[in-house]
């Protein structure tokens, strides 16, 4: 993978921008810096309701002199022996150091005195000062960065409503084989319907990219070159489905070979499921051949197309998954030589195996999450602690 990502980054032609609304940009990869033209906040809040005061006055009776009104900043100055009613999120007085909590204070009958039912407050204490989670000219969102909700409510924060982002690229999505079918046919003997095209096109999309679907190519190396010379006109990324393999109906990769340098970079990797697995940059254009059986398919893109999708929509690193621990209810034997991934159901604080032949796409439907073995273990103890990954 590292070969595949310094590839293509020495190669890739992807630079594709376009402006988008901000409220609509959950998620896309942003092609600007953000700097905060304000700090953040612009003037003393409080973080609570009660009352705006000098700390070292709290051990006498204090007399209200006000309220901050949300909204306002012309408070006015609060003197010696004084406090100011403020609400959640309002302006802070000048001459206040700390802010005394409603539940701390008690009131005279005639509303006009305050005394304290803590014995001290620090300065500081409930106030947010100017700037403390922003200042003025920083960069507040790096080019590159996934914009999730809290990255958004930041720029409505500025008064940013238009941005630049990368488009999201274009993955060709190409299923092969005979003996494939669409999903609304129904298949004669030796037939299977395609499922590939489905569960990695949704992934694709799921990580950002647009998934451009063409028809099964059947095993005939002139129309699987055509197929493959037009997708990589019109994408910016390849993703072949089956044909990667060693037969002779296998043709990806002398397609590949020819659709530009520096063409095939791994074919065959100490992985299962997905051991033929294909990665090639052609032309700045990354390209993947996938295993044919359902889930070697969609655990291999999974764990590496997704990757290279954000690698080439600008996005600095690939969103974070998520991981549980638990503890493996059986014992597992694993190949040595191979970094073995398997799926698991989740129970508590254990995962039981779900254990099937790569061509069954129902046992990662029973399944919540995937465990790896690294290579050059060979056995897992039933009880030892795994992580998940979970789908």
């Amino acid at each position: 993978m590292a070969r595949m990502f310094a590839a293509m980054e020495r190669a890739s032609s992807y630079t594709r921008l376009e402006v988008v609304d901000a409220l609509d940009a959950l998620h896309r990869i942003i092609a600007q810096d953000i700097v905060a033209d304000v700090p953040m906040p612009e003037f003393r809040r409080s973080t609570v309701d009660g009352f705006a005061v000098r700390s070292m006055d709290l051990g006498d009776d204090l007399i209200l002199a006000g309220e901050s009104v949300m909204g306002e900043l012309e408070l006015g100055q609060l003197g010696a022996g004084q406090a100011m009613k403020i609400h959640t999120g309002g302006s802070v007085p000048v001459g206040s150091d700390a802010i005394l909590m409603v539940e701390d204070s008690r009131i005279s009958d005639d509303g006009l005195q305050l005394r304290a039912t803590r014995p001290k407050l620090t300065p500081g204490e409930n106030i947010i000062e100017i700037g403390e989670d922003v200042l003025a000219g920083a960069v507040v969102i790096s080019a590159g960065s996934r914009l999730r909700e809290a990255e958004i409510g930041g720029l409505a924060a500025l008064g940013v409503t238009r941005i630049s982002v990368y488009a999201r690229p274009r993955v060709a999505i190409i299923a092969s084989g005979d003996e494939v079918i669409p999903p609304s046919e129904k298949p004669r003997a030796g037939q299977v319907r395609d499922v590939n095209s489905y569960t990695v096109g949704n992934l694709v999309r799921a990580n950002g990219g647009i998934p451009v679907y063409y028809d099964i190519v059947r095993d005939d190396p002139s129309t699987f070159m055509r197929t493959a010379e037009t997708a990589h006109a019109e994408c910016d990324m390849l993703i072949f489905m089956a044909g990667s393999s060693v037969s002779e109906r296998d043709h990806t990769p002398d397609v590949v070979a020819k659709l530009g340098n520096p063409g095939v970079l791994a074919h065959g990797i100490a992985f299962r499921p997905g051991k033929p697995t294909l990665f090639a940059v052609c032309g700045g254009k990354p390209i993947m051949g996938l295993p044919g059986n359902p889930v070697s398919a969609l655990v291999t893109a999974r764990l590496f197309a997704t990757k290279i999708i954000w690698k080439i929509q600008g996005a600095s690193r690939p969103p974070l998954e998520s991981e549980v621990s638990a503890r493996l209810s059986v014992a597992m034997a694993s190949p040595k030589n191979l970094e073995h991934w398997f799926g698991v159901k989740l129970d508590g604080d254990q995962c039981v195996p779900v254990l099937a032949k790569s061509n069954l796409i129902f046992s990662l439907t029973r399944a919540d999450g995937m465990v790896c073995v690294p290579i050059g273990v060979d056995h897992l103890e039933a009880g030892s602690i795994v992580k998940v990954r979970l789908f």
